[in-house]
């Protein structure tokens, strides 16, 4: 049995485009969402922050510059004094009191509005005006600098926008 010999054309079967022309991503469907603002889909960071930590620990030597791992944003700093919550937890690295809270919102629903910090207020309120969007908890110590993720969870009624 002979092949049959031709070339092939840089095109998606059956959709005439050519092989350059990205896909569509498809739209989100919309699902019933009994409270926009109850946080969903939450993911605690607790373990990579103690793997950071006992990393950090291990790794001190002579000459070792700590602050490499320890040196926040200056973004991150100025929403700590101007968004930030400040808890009652001491941080995970110096044991300081007053470790302090950040959320971040980010989102396609967002637009310009993404990867802002904001406060519990607002979440409540875009919670209600969007469909979907994560909210990113960030822990930092204003004594030494430590930061890192803690909690990660989704807000939005659900509904998709465009």
């Amino acid at each position: 049995m002979e092949r049959a010999r031709g070339s092939i054309r840089a095109t998606r079967l059956g959709s005439g485009l050519p092989a350059t022309t990205p896909p569509r991503p498809a739209p989100r469907p919309a699902y019933e969402v009994a409270d926009p603002v109850r946080p969903r889909g939450v993911v605690d960071h607790t373990l990579a922050k103690r793997q950071v930590i006992a990393g950090l620990r291990t790794s001190i030597a002579p000459g070792y510059d700590l602050q490499t791992h320890l040196d926040p944003d200056p973004y991150l700093v100025r929403a700590a004094a101007h968004h930030g919550e400040t808890t009652e937890r001491t941080c995970p690295w110096c044991s300081a009191a007053g470790l302090a809270h950040v959320k971040y919102a980010y989102g396609d629903d967002l637009g310009e509005r993404a990867g802002a910090a904001r406060s519990d207020s607002e979440l409540r309120e875009m919670a209600h005006q969007y469909g979907e969007f994560d909210v990113w908890l960030v822990e930092f110590c204003p004594g030494c600098g430590w930061n890192h993720v803690h909690l990660t969870y989704t807000l939005g009624d659900g509904r998709a926008r465009r």
